[in-house]
């Protein structure tokens, strides 16, 4: 009788791990993704820039400077509508090479492949402009942007993290990265970026 409450414990005892275990994998998968929506947030507004001046010697009035500050203001205050997917795409170990350069990986068995995120569950989702869209029938909303996610990697000790992350502002026109994080002090950090593809 006292053996079997013991291998009931036990058994409890296992399931409960394993549930606490996906439920950290899954919580900090989702502090990774706001990180990567928040980070493009910041990155996709338009910095004042001037065009090369015109043939001959033509020097840049005030007014000129103040049209460029009035534009990138303009840009500032603007909400991007950023539409997240809710399919993840897909990683493999092939794609890690192209990050091995990236400082403090080691790309050799210090990742757990796993697919374990089917689809994204956007209730975990937060962005501080309120602009990330999840439902594709928006009614007269035009999209910005297309965000897209792989299944995130970790390491043994789940302060390591790699993950694909595309961008698609039209059909032509976009970008896919994977992207190196560690975590410090309980935040994820992104370490290392980059491109995989380019359109």
């Amino acid at each position: 009788m006292i053996v079997k409450k013991y291998k009931i414990i036990a058994v409890a005892s296992f399931f409960l791990f394993l549930s606490c275990s996906n439920n950290i994998k899954t919580e900090e998968s989702y502090q990774i993704l706001n990180l990567l929506i928040r980070d493009f947030e910041k990155t996709s507004i338009l910095h004042p820039s001037f065009a090369p001046p015109p043939s001959g010697s033509y020097i840049y009035s005030k007014n000129d400077s103040l049209n460029q500050y009035i534009y990138f203001y303009k840009q500032y205050i603007k909400k991007k509508t950023i539409f997240i997917e809710n399919e993840v795409l897909e990683i493999d170990e092939t794609e890690l090479n192209v990050i091995k350069d990236c400082k403090g990986i080691n790309t050799k068995n210090e990742f757990i492949f796993n697919n374990k995120l089917k689809s994204i569950d956007y209730k975990y989702l937060s962005s501080k402009k309120n602009n990330v869209f999840t439902n594709k029938n928006i009614q007269n909303k035009e999209i910005d942007a297309y965000l897209s996610f792989s299944n995130i990697i970790f390491n043994k000790n789940h302060n390591k993290a790699v993950i694909i992350f595309s961008v698609k502002y039209s059909k032509l026109n976009g970008f896919t990265s994977i992207v190196y994080l560690e975590k410090e002090h309980y935040f994820w950090e992104i370490i290392c970026e980059k491109n995989l593809t380019v359109s």
